[in-house]
């Protein structure tokens, strides 16, 4: 990008971005971008993948960015930038391994605009129709009033959308992406990726741009030439309007219409691909020249050049004089080193060679013609009309072009009506070179005026004509040949904006340089005005803008910028009407048409196919008959379809418009018709279907729909119909939903429109399915059936005939069943039968009260009409003995089986729009109830009803009993369970076992409480009423297990079998544990678990023994469960130490001042504990302290070494066993802080139970303990001769309670532990007996 260029793309803040980042996705993203930041920079924002970001195409306002300019432009304050990543394609051609993803989608109108619509290439993608694409799914949920249309009507609504909220529509792209559903702002606009219209009707059409607008200046005069595309043809356009006025009050406008028929002329106003790039370049003779590059394979280049502020000269009289630029032009083809050209030059730059020159006028006269015409009585008359010629005049003689410049100013003849210059080149040689004639003159109203005429084709005889009107002409100029520079002389005394424009034929297409430099000095003076800037750059290439190869509506403007029409044209609109093949009655003709049937014909058979199909694959006699419903309705379809769609989706909007559905029967096109029907076409019963499911819907039904349509009385705009439901007007009604009458445009079609859809959200609520053989084949989507079934408690009984009950004259007075009917007291009963031939028979039965197989009818069947044996039957109450429905969908099975989906019929759907609304009678049969579930006793949830899952989990559960039900009645047992206290309803109980009295309920969290609902359900009598069961708290694992029973000791040696009866609670005996302390004391009733220490080993929660280290005093056992919840201590004293009889040799015993060596440990009041955690004076912030007296704590383990050991002097056989007086203290415990009964208290003390423990370990040696003199390998290393232990061979150390060795001396310590760090171990003495055998 040149510093030029720069200039004028300075960097401004707050565009509008919109950008589709995705190649595959349809999400938008609108946002305002970053101050400062680069089309480059916007990019990286919305897409971060590098890879897609190459596939960008950028463009700002309606100018596409190229890649290589991204970091370079930042967009202006008020413009838009769009962004969209296009994807790649996917192989090679017809034979390549790859897949256009893009075609794969069944599309209507997916023409998009292409990236290089500047060279004017609209590109049509409609995929041919595929049985695919018709397929469908039935899904089934909890919807909205409206949303429940989706699913339960034949004729789906269009669904509402959110303001600026795009829906997904087939391909992509739905209502709110259409410019013109509604016409509010919609503009004439380069729509790139959008599609080309579908003009479906009659709308008013604000079309878009087929190619990029560009202006061009001739003389003094400024033209805006514009291309738009109003669709696929053929279409009738009428009513043009600039904004909200007719054309035809504008002057200075010359416009072109092809209706988009095969065979059109081309457009001669707008005949190529043009692609302007605007800027302003202003140029200084200083800065030399100014080069700028075309597009590519260009066939003329145009350049305009502006003196913005006038061409002019004040003199000292403020009086305006005369001033005169040169500037000179050159180009050449870019990225070559060839010579610099005339643009008035071929490449040669060769002379003319003698050729001769002739200039002359054309002007359009008019003339008067008189035609004698004879009337009745042979009367005659003259006729007066007018009628228009062409007049040539002769301006100058022929000249001989000598390859210099000639300026003639003599031999130029007057002319007596101003016209337009022509000049024709003749003779000469072989070489005409494609030079440009100049002509000076005045306009019709005597103002100077210049023109250069388009240079002739180069080596080809003929003329060229101009496009300014002259009334004089005061000089032609033939520019010099010799030369490769074009140097331009002009001389003007305006003092407001002067333009002027070059326009001219290159050698070949190609791409080209173009280059423009200023040779008249710069002044700075401030009586001239002379700035001299560079506009604009046109490329044109020789080729239709419409490369689509399809037949579309066209328009072609040339617009004179005048005091009328300046600036921009945005808002060119016209009412179009498409021409379809529309029935008559008798034989289809083209026309203008709006009936729903007639487009539904034209969009199979229109160019937006690709493929269009012949009438054998539409099924023409159902649309005749859909057209006259249409008609006789007054049902219409008006819109212009410019958003992407699929054919299934844009069938179906016309067809909601006319009230059918789109359909393929036999490999034909046709509609569903939802109308009025009398003839069911079969009769379903349990006898000939089978899996029957059915559904309802309990939507909240709105007091009005609120229905948004683009109003035809006013213009077109968008506008809103409120249209009530029975019962609801302005001062009552509250309840309000959108729907969108998607190409209605006629208010009374609207509210039939609402009201249509009103009464099938209340007489449709329910959906069923079911399925059968053979039997659907007579009937298709949409007919009327019957259906009797217990499911739907419509009909009490169905089944087939097994006779006929006949009089003497044929006639049937009643049948015989293969079914027991049953018959109560003052009920009126009704048969209904299906024959044969499909068609129904209704007959009242005689009551005759009990169990029948054989009825009487109360009037005869016709012999003519009779069944047979084998027609089913449906027998109930009169009048419910079936239900209407209609065949939503049918889906084969295989087989000859099918699966049908069935929604209610009911005649008053079909006047609402002129009538109420009814109720929805379902025709339920009443039945008898069940009883009411009769609960026992109260629910439990403690551990008795825990189960044992996977990996030993175990699982809380809610046990229910309740008295069974009577066999005789047959039920099953639903359960609901909810949180107590919640505002959620009530949902089934997904995991429960149920016996023949009690029901287990799971999925449940242990601590919660619920409130659950019970009740009976049988397919033969009606639910009955629920039983609560309220406010259950699950407690699951949380009560304490049972303690040990049955608990015995048995002495063994110096061990103690412990023995005791298995554990039951299920937390215990998975995941448990059984834990044993002992007490020196010999009085159970003084030992506390408290003040206990630990003996031998942790039992799991499955044994029943455990082997402990005999020693007199008495054990404690307690029993822990798996989240660490204490049942109760059991106790067991014993006097006795061992079997075998030891002797007393010596004692240690360590109490009161604990002398030996502590770490972690203290010795405070003659007691040795666990040392204080933390000191006073390491408290930063007293303020932050919540509570000074439960600060702190104690060291979560402590060592005690004993001040003396045991040595034998010899190795010995000696019992070690000890005796630990301790107990355990919460030492953060407060009386301030108990809130239970003191009666309820565990201690008074602080003592409640704590894992705090003290045990004593030993290790042995059988050499000295004081050491031995050869472990010392270093005497130098020797700190304390008196003391030498650490070089004896110690044991490692282990834990003791009662134990016997051979070996010679024995060194002692103890451990004090707390996994609580409010709790302490209180140790008041320490002792170690040493027995020896006696």
């Amino acid at each position: 990008m040149s510093e030029n260029e720069l200039m004028v793309l300075e960097k401004k803040e707050g565009a509008t971005v919109v950008a589709c980042p995705h190649p595959f996705k349809v999400e938008r993203m609108n946002f305002v971008a970053i101050q400062g930041n680069s089309v480059q920079q916007i990019l990286e924002s919305v897409q971060p993948d590098p890879v897609l970001r190459t596939y960008a195409c950028i463009l700002i306002n309606d100018s596409v960015i190229p890649q290589s300019e991204w970091g370079n432009v930042y967009p202006f304050e008020k413009d838009i930038v769009t962004i969209r990543t296009l994807p790649a394609g996917g192989g090679g051609g017809d034979g390549g391994g790859g897949k256009n993803v893009l075609k794969t989608v069944l599309m209507i109108v997916v023409i998009v605009a292409a990236a290089a619509i500047g060279a004017g290439a609209l590109v049509s993608v409609f995929p041919s129709l595929t049985a695919g694409s018709i397929a469908a799914s039935v899904t089934g949920a909890l919807v909205g009033a409206v949303g429940m249309l989706a699913v339960n009507a034949l004729i789906p609504p269009k669904a509402p959308t959110a303001p600026g909220m795009p829906t997904l529509s087939g391909a992509g792209g739905g209502l709110r992406e259409s410019p013109s559903l509604f016409m509010e702002g919609a503009r004439n606009t380069t729509r790139y990726f959008g599609a080309i219209p579908f003009v479906l009707g009659t709308h008013k059409h604000v079309p878009p741009l087929g190619s990029q607008t560009y202006t061009e200046i001739v003389g003094n005069d400024h033209y805006l030439r514009m291309m738009m595309v109003w669709g696929y043809g053929r279409l009738k356009i009428e009513d043009v309007k600039i904004g909200n006025t007719s054309i035809q009050n504008f002057d200075g406008i010359d416009i072109e219409t092809v209706e988009g028929v095969a065979g059109d002329p081309d457009l001669t106003l707008f005949p190529d691909t043009v692609s302007q790039e605007n800027f302003s370049v202003l140029l200084k003779q200083a800065d030399g020249w100014t080069t700028k590059t075309s597009a590519e394979g260009v066939n003329e280049i145009s350049v305009d050049v502006i003196y913005g502020r006038g061409l002019v000269t004040f003199d000292d009289s403020g009086n305006r004089n005369n001033r005169t630029n040169v500037f000179e032009m050159q180009y050449r083809e870019t990225d070559t080193a060839g010579d610099w050209l005339n643009p008035n030059l071929s490449a040669s730059g060769a002379s003319n060679n003698n050729a001769v020159v002739t200039i002359d006028t054309e002007s359009t006269q008019t003339r008067t013609v008189v035609t004698v015409k004879t009337g009745g009585r042979g009367r005659r008359r003259n006729v007066y009309s007018t009628e228009s010629y062409t007049q040539t005049l002769s301006v100058h003689d022929p000249v001989t072009d000598t390859g210099s410049e000639q300026v003639i100013t003599s031999g130029i003849k007057s002319f007596s009506s101003p016209g337009i210059i022509t000049a024709t080149v003749a003779g000469g040689g072989s070489v005409i070179d494609a030079v440009q004639i100049v002509i000076v003159g005045t306009d019709t109203s005597d103002g100077a005026q210049n023109e250069t005429l388009p240079a002739f084709t180069n080596d080809t005889p003929g003329t060229v004509k101009g496009s300014l009107v002259f009334k004089t002409v005061t000089s032609i100029t033939y520019p010099a040949q010799s030369g490769g520079v074009l140097s331009m002389t002009v001389t003007n005394n305006k003092a407001s904006a002067v333009r002027y424009g070059f326009r001219w034929k290159t050698p070949s297409a190609a791409q080209y340089d173009v280059r423009i430099q200023r040779t008249t000095a710069d002044t700075t003076s401030t009586r001239i005005y002379d700035e001299l800037t560079w506009a604009c750059i046109r490329s044109f290439v020789n080729e239709d803008p419409d490369t689509s190869g399809l037949d579309l509506a066209k328009t072609a403007l040339v617009v004179k910028a005048t005091e009328q029409l300046s600036g921009v044209i945005d808002d060119f609109s016209a009412t179009v009407s498409s021409y379809v093949l529309d029935w008559n009655g008798a034989s289809w003709v083209e026309g203008t048409s709006s009936n729903p049937a007639s487009l539904f014909r034209h969009v199979l058979q229109s160019a937006g196919m690709s493929s269009p199909l012949e009438n054998a694959r539409i099924d023409l006699t159902t649309l005749q008959t859909w057209h006259t419903y249409c008609a006789d309705n007054e049902f219409e379809f008006n819109q212009i379809r410019d958003y992407k769609s699929s054919v299934w989706e844009v069938l179906s909007d016309i067809c909601i418009a006319g009230r059918a559905t789109p359909t393929q029967i036999d490999g034909k096109w046709s509609v569903v018709i939802d109308k009025t029907q009398t003839i069911p076409t079969q009769h379903f019963t349990n006898k000939n279907s089978w899996g029957f499911e059915a559904e309802k819907n309990f939507p909240d039904i709105p007091h009005a729909l609120r229905v948004r349509f683009a109003n035809r009385e006013s213009g077109w705009q968008q506008d809103e119909r409120i249209v009530y439901d029975t019962g609801y007007d302005s001062s009552n009604a509250s309840k309000f939903e959108e729907i969108d009458a998607v190409g209605i445009t006629h208010t009374d079609h609207v509210w039939k429109f609402a009201r249509f859809n009103l009464v099938q959200m209340r007489l449709r609520p329910e959906k069923w399915y079911l399925q059968t053989d053979f039997e659907y084949l007579v009937s298709r989507r949409g007919d009327l059936v019957l259906v009797t079934h217990d499911v739907l408690l419509v009909g009490l009984k169905s089944g087939r005939i097994k006779e006929l009950q006949t009089a003497s004259n044929g006639d049937v007075t009643g049948v015989t069943v293969d079914e027991d009917l049953v018959m109560e007291a003052e009920k009126t009963y009704g048969m209904s039968i299906r024959t044969r031939d499909d068609a129904e028979i209704v007959r009242t039965i005689v009551d005759d009260v009990g169990t029948q197989t054989t009825i009487v009818f109360t009037s005869e069947i016709a012999a003519a009409d009779a069944p047979v044996v084998g027609d089913l039957f449906g027998f109930g109450e009169s009048g419910s003995e079936t239900i209407e429905a209609l065949i939503l969908s049918i889906e084969s099975q295989g087989k000859l089986t099918a699966r049908l989906t069935l929604i209610p019929y009911s005649s008053d759907i079909y006047t609402a729009d002129t009538g109420s609304i009814p109720a929805y009678d379902p025709k339920i049969t009443p039945q008898g109830y069940l009883p009411e579930v009769e609960v026992v006793g109260e629910p439990r949830t403690d551990e008795s009803v825990i189960r044992l899952g996977s990996g030993n989990t175990l699982i809380p559960r809610i046990a229910i009993s309740f008295e069974p039900l009577d066999g005789s009645v047959g039920g099953s047992l639903k359960s609901f369970i909810r949180v107590t206290g919640s505002d959620l309803p009530f949902a089934p109980c997904t995991n429960v076992q149920i016996s023949e009295s009690e029901i287990m309920i799971e999925d449940i969290e242990q601590g919660e409480t619920y409130d659950v609902k019970l009740h009976w359900t049988s397919p033969n009598k009606l639910p009955g009423a629920f039983s609560s069961v309220n406010n259950i708290t699950v407690v699951g694992l949380s009560t304490p297990p049972s303690p040990l029973a049955n608990l015995m000791i048995v002495a063994f040696g110096n061990l103690a079998l412990v023995q005791w009866d298995a554990l039951t609670d299920i937390d215990v005996r998975f995941g448990g544990s059984v834990k044993f302390r002992h007490s020196h004391e010999t009085d159970s009733s003084n030992a506390s678990w408290s003040g206990s220490v630990t003996i031998g080993s942790t039992a799991k929660g499955s044994d029943t023994m455990a082997q402990l280290p005999l020693k007199a005093g008495t054990y404690l056992a307690r029993v822990f469960d798996k989240g660490g919840r204490a049942s109760t201590v059991v106790k067991m004293s014993t006097k006795q130490a061992s079997v075998i009889s030891y002797a007393a040799a010596s004692n240690i015993t360590q109490e009161s001042t604990f002398s030996g060596t502590h770490t972690d440990t203290i010795v405070s009041d003659g007691n040795l504990k666990l040392a204080a955690l933390g000191l006073f004076d390491d408290i930063t912030d007293v303020d932050e302290v919540s509570n000074i007296d439960y600060s702190g704590g104690v060291e979560s383990t402590g060592t005690y070494d004993f001040s003396v050991g045991h040595d034998l002097g010899s190795i010995k056989k000696t019992r070690i066993t000890t005796d630990i007086n301790a107990t355990v203290t919460n030492v953060l415990d407060r009386i301030d802080g108990r809130s239970e009964n003191i009666d309820v208290w565990e201690s008074i003390d602080g003592d409640v139970t704590g894992e705090a423990d003290c045990r004593i370990q030993v290790r042995v040696t059988d050499g000295d303990p004081l050491g031995e003199v050869d472990n010392i390998t270093d005497v130098d290393t020797v700190t304390d001769w008196d003391d030498t232990s650490e070089y004896a061979d110690w044991s490692e150390w282990n834990n003791i309670e009662s134990a016997e060795f051979y070996n010679r001396a024995f060194d002692y310590r103890a451990i004090l532990t707390t996994d609580d760090l409010a709790f302490n171990i209180i140790v008041t003495k320490l002792q170690v007996n040493s027995e020896e055998p006696s």
